[in-house]
């Protein structure tokens, strides 16, 4: 989890008890080893204050901030847990004792404590301090919660935290990661009434989840249409020892070394239907051989194809492809520099699974 601090230090809002003396320059000094991150200085410093003036709120602030970028979130967490005890003693306003619950809950996020967070995050809310920041961690804490359920053993609870995973995520516009929490509710939902023991509630919520899950597909298509054409192109320049005379298997050995220029290109059309997706795509290459002993090995190379992928946006999709490679060579049998004819044609199919590892998300428990 991305850790976000967010603290002031606002020296200078409110003179110490101790103004003109030597705590009061000590406090001073910690205030700028901080800043120059020198941490066990500020400490240090910040000890002699705290030893003279033990609830002094302003020195045990900046020693709970020096804890936390230390990576002691438990001595932090005791320092801002004393602040709220002090403040709620001296009954301090709401917006000071605001900084330190805010400080608390980000700490408790930080250590696995989500339910001790949530009441300090939703105090600072309450209080207008930090409102963005503490709905984040909110935020966080929501959504370990939905993985945690997405992990249980209830059809329907399952269902419903990856639906609300998949707004989340669209509301963080990861549309793609979206598209896999709804393609995951829905195959639970879908599970559900395919079950010959579903009842009839069961069987209503399963279809109202689904239609929300279209629902926000299409919002989603509305809002942020993208095209599904795709096109590339690339040029590499190589070396190759040895040109072959087939573009397909390891034979045909020329014994020429060439410098070779290969351009690569592709485009194609991708459409959805549903949570399935068809691929129509032509892409192919054409090489030049520098040595004019290797121009019988330069080739035009043409792959027609055509793939149905099921569960196209889910993190496992599978299906089926097929289409044509058409493959061109350079005959140099009647001149040096040739003519390219065609050298043969393939008409592949075939099934294929695939695994997208880009949309993992790692997280700690």
């Amino acid at each position: 989890m991305t850790k976000i601090w967010i603290a002031w230090l606002l020296t200078s809002a409110v003179a110490p008890a101790y103004a003109g003396s030597q705590l009061e320059l000590n406090y001073t000094e910690a205030v700028v080893a901080y800043q120059k991150n020198q941490l066990p200085e500020a400490l240090r410093l910040l000890e002699a204050v705290i030893k003279e003036e033990p609830e002094d709120l302003k020195a045990l602030e900046l020693k709970g901030l020096v804890f936390k970028d230390q990576g002691r979130s438990e001595d932090s967490l005791a320092v801002f847990s004393l602040l709220r005890a002090i403040a709620a003693k001296n009954k301090l306003p709401a917006t000071q004792s605001a900084t330190y619950d805010f400080q608390a809950g980000v700490l408790l996020v930080d250590l696995k404590r989500p339910d001790l967070a949530k009441p300090l995050l939703t105090n600072s809310i309450k209080a207008d301090f930090n409102t963005t920041p503490a709905r984040y961690f909110l935020g966080v804490i929501a959504e370990n919660y939905f993985r945690a359920v997405a992990r249980g053993n209830s059809p329907m609870l399952r269902a419903s935290a990856y639906y609300y995973l998949g707004v989340m995520a669209k509301r963080s516009d990861a549309d793609k990661e979206a598209g896999i929490y709804w393609q995951e509710a829905r195959k639970v939902a879908q599970s559900i009434l395919a079950s010959p023991d579903v009842s009839a509630a069961s069987a209503s919520t399963a279809r109202t989840l689904i239609a929300r899950i279209d629902s926000a597909g299409k919002d989603s298509e509305e809002i942020s249409p993208q095209s599904n054409f795709f096109a590339n192109i690339a040029a590499i320049t190589s070396y190759d020892s040895n040109v072959l005379l087939n573009a397909i298997v390891n034979i045909g050995a020329s014994g020429n070394p060439t410098l070779m220029e290969t351009v690569r290109y592709g485009i194609g059309y991708d459409l959805p239907l549903g949570g399935d997706s068809l691929t129509t795509a032509l892409r192919g290459s054409i090489n030049y051989n520098f040595n004019p002993a290797a121009h019988a090995g330069q080739f035009f190379i043409n792959d027609a194809t055509v793939a149905y992928t099921f569960q196209a946006k889910s993190s496992i999709s599978y299906g089926l492809r097929t289409g044509a490679t058409y493959i061109f060579r350079n005959d140099t049998s009647q001149s040096t520099n040739g003519a390219l004819k065609p050298q043969s044609l393939g008409i592949p199919i075939a099934p294929f699974v695939r695994r997208n590892w880009t949309n993992w998300r790692w997280t700690a428990e």
